[in-house]
This record gives C-alpha cells, structure tokens and sequence, in this order.
C-alpha cells in the first residue's frame, strides 16, 4: 500500500475560493483511498486549524514532516498559484519522494 500526500491550493482571500480547494483535495483524496492507497490530505487534516497559537508556518512545517513519511505526492491542478504547494514541492525534491502532476483532479 503507498501512502499518498495530496498537494494543492488551499489558502484563497475568498472563502468560497477556499472551499471550493478543500473540495477539490477531498474528493481527490477520496478516490486514492477507493484504489487501496492510504492517503495524507492536509486539506482535511488542518483545516482552518490556523489561529489561537497556531501558525501558517507550524501547520507547513507539520506537512512538510509528513511528506517525509509518504511514498509519493500529488499535485493538484493550479499548484503555480500556490506557495505552500510550491514549498511542498521543494522539500518533496529534496526528499527525494516521487512526484506526480496530476491534470485532472477528478482522475487519479
């Protein structure tokens, strides 16, 4: 079984922007899980977890822990418009963990 970290924009000024990301992960995520993978979507596991002591940067330096343990890390489409994505990406490369670009997010 591969553990699969799923990567794409979350942050967005508009709430709706937001969601419409986390939907977006969520859903890709879902269908990694139905073809047997275990699946790290940070999308779900730290939504809107910034605030009262908890940074941008705890939650990113968590993830990037987590990309560590992971066999491989997919990358939503509009990954350009992302800096956390793009930061994923960077210590995905460093880490030596396989990356796959995915075009249509609905298509695992």
């Amino acid at each position: 079984m591969k553990m699969i970290y799923v990567a794409g924009p979350y942050r967005s000024p508009r709430k709706a922007q937001m969601l419409a990301n986390v939907a977006l992960a969520w859903e890709y995520a879902r269908r990694l899980w139905a073809q047997g993978h275990a699946v790290i979507c940070p999308h779900a596991n730290t939504f809107e977890m910034q605030g009262e002591g908890v940074t941008v940067e705890d939650i990113l330096n968590g993830d990037f822990e987590i990309i560590g343990r992971c066999d491989e890390i997919h990358i939503l489409p509009r990954w350009e418009t992302s800096v956390g994505t793009k930061m994923e990406i960077e210590v995905a490369k460093e880490m030596g963990i396989k990356i796959i670009y995915v075009h249509e997010a609905t298509h695992p």
